[in-house]
Parts: C-alpha cells; structure tokens; sequence
C-alpha cells in the first residue's frame, strides 16, 4: 500500500500545500544526493534536511506526488517519468513537464482553464463556493491560500483562456447538457446556463454584483436636501 499524506483541501479538491519551484527543488537535491530514481523515506528526508516523521516533510512529499514528480509505497519514494522529464530534460521539455504538473492538479486546472493563469481574489472565491463546496465562513481564507500558490506557479503556465475570442471565452458551467441561455459578464467570461448548477452559479454571481453596486451606491455622498432643490428648480427654469 502507497504511503498518502494528508493534502490541504478546498472542498472537495486538493491542492498542494507548496509552489511547484519549492518541490521540485526539493526533489533535485535528493536526487543529487542519493543519485538514484528509487530512495527509501528515511534517506529522502536525510537529503533534504527534514525529518520523516515531521508533519512539514509529509506534506511536502504529499505536494510532490499531487503534482505527478513522485511516486510513494513501501516506505519508498520514486521520481516519476515526469518528474525526470522536468529534472533532466532540455529547456522545453522542462517548460513543458511543468506545465503539465500544474496542470495535473485538478483544482488548478479548473481555475485556469476558466480564468487563466492570473484568477482574481474574487473569481476564486466564488468558484470555490459554487464548484468545490466551499463553505462561505471560509472561502476567503482558502481563496487567500489557493491563490498564493496559484500566483507563484502562474510563470510556467501561458496566458490560458483570457487569450481566447470573445467566442471562446471561458465557460464556467459544465459542457454537458441543452443550452439554456448564456450570461455574460466583464469579471467572469461566459456563463453557458444548462443545468440546475450553472443556474444557480449564475444567481450567484448576480447576487455578488447586485451586492457590490449596492455597496458602491451606499459609500457616496449624501446630496443635501437644499441642494437637490436648488438643481429642481433650476431645471424648471
């Protein structure tokens, strides 16, 4: 059985607790050190200055194999073809393997793939709400969280959908289903409506805008009383 470490969750998505720079280049002194594909746990830990029991290196060694650079069982740890790819291969390859790593990350993949590689505080938040169950007491946090990482991966991925035509853009709703009707919003691409989920993702995002122009229209100034006069009656005039 695969040694599994406890993976920092947004709902029902993991996500790793590190940037994919820190853990590959975890990865690259251990295999410098020990000079193999295959190490045992207690080396691996030795390598890297950690210790193999410590919560820190579980979820470091977690982070490494969400991201597809390792392999973990019988008290083992191996580079994954991926993982040699990204270690050892040329430039593009490199560029490539990493990408690919990111990408393999389910929640990142989503997040990308309808916002691009640079999501805002806010788009995050809603989609962890709306499509990973995200409660809404900690969204903002975990927003906070996810999108650290996201941040400092985003320079090994291209711009991603917000290069696409209008067209093109981003569908936030799932690709199955009749076409219903379609929102479209400057802060959140398309909405392709086709289910029950996308309506009420769609409710949502109305919801926060209606509550942002709400708010927006509360902070200004109060016009004075005599001042709302004086402008009717000279409208009169």
């Amino acid at each position: 059985m695969g040694c599994r470490f406890r993976m920092p969750r947004a709902g029902s998505l993991d996500y790793p607790s590190r940037d994919l720079d820190d853990c590959v280049s975890f990865l690259r002194r251990a295999c410098a050190a020990l000079k193999s594909r295959v190490m045992s746990r207690d080396g691996f830990a030795r390598a890297i200055g950690q210790s193999p029991n410590g919560g820190g290196f579980g979820k470091l060694v977690g982070a490494m194999a969400l991201y597809g650079l390792i392999e973990t069982g019988k008290n083992r740890i191996a580079t994954t073809d991926l993982g040699e790819q990204v270690l050892f291969g040329t430039n593009e390859e490199q560029r490539s393997g990493r990408e690919k790593s990111i990408l393999g990350v389910r929640l990142f993949s989503e997040v990308y793939h309808k916002f691009g590689r640079e999501p805002s505080d806010d788009q995050l938040r809603i989609f962890l709400r709306d499509k990973a169950g995200v409660q809404i007491a900690v969204a903002k946090r975990v927003a906070g969280e996810v999108g650290k990482i996201l941040r400092k991966n985003s320079a090994h991925l291209g711009e991603g959908s917000k290069t696409k035509s209008r067209a093109d853009a981003v569908d936030l709703a799932t690709s199955s289903g009749t076409l219903i009707g379609r929102l479209e919003m400057a802060d959140y691409g398309i909405l392709n409506i086709r289910d029950e989920i996308s309506m009420d993702l769609a409710i949502s995002l109305l919801t926060q805008v209606k509550k942002s122009r709400s708010q927006s229209e509360s902070a200004r100034p109060a016009v004075p009383k005599e001042a709302a006069s004086d402008k009717t009656a000279a409208a009169g005039q």
